[in-house]
């Protein structure tokens, strides 16, 4: 009597096709879809471009809007905002701080607040404030130029600056 093999011969072969395509493309979906890294990063610079000097500390009173600008709450569901500060020189990003930074724990759910003390420029610098969200981008409160012993305003609040 014969013996049958049951055809694992197309099995195997379609196994090895799958596995191929996985060592070929898996690697640069895993980066893509897990990790969620961006692709390039890449800051462009002027040939002559310095960068700043950050030898001061400020704190920083923060108070904005409940509502968003298209009067939506800021989170969902109704719950209070999470914080992130980012302090810019010129066009350029230095420091970003979010709700896990002990400088912003006192701002966390909360419309108005004092944040710990926070390195910035010795020049004028930029404040940019957004709402963070762990899964989205996070939603823009406001960005104003500004300097220590200013009050800046924004469309939905102000800003000022201590020494």
């Amino acid at each position: 009597m014969a013996r049958q093999s049951g055809g694992g011969g197309g099995s195997f072969i379609l196994g090895v096709i799958v596995g191929a395509a996985g060592l070929y493309y898996g690697p640069g979906l895993y980066q893509k879809y897990v990790k969620q890294e961006p692709e390039h990063v890449r800051v462009e610079m002027a040939s002559d471009h310095v960068p700043g000097v950050w030898r001061r500390t400020a704190r920083f009173d923060i108070e904005f809007s409940r509502k968003r600008a298209d009067g939506k709450d800021w989170d969902w569901p109704f719950t209070d905002p999470e914080l992130q500060l980012c302090i810019r020189e010129g066009s350029e990003y230095r420091r970003c701080l979010g709700p896990k930074d002990p400088e912003l724990a006192s701002c966390q759910e909360k419309f108005q607040c004092t944040t710990g003390a926070i390195k910035v420029p010795d020049g004028p610098f930029t404040v940019e404030l957004n709402e963070w969200d762990d899964y989205n981008p996070p939603d823009p409160i406001g960005t104003v130029d500004c300097d220590i012993g200013q009050t800046c305003t924004f469309q939905l609040g102000r800003v000022t600056v201590h020494p």
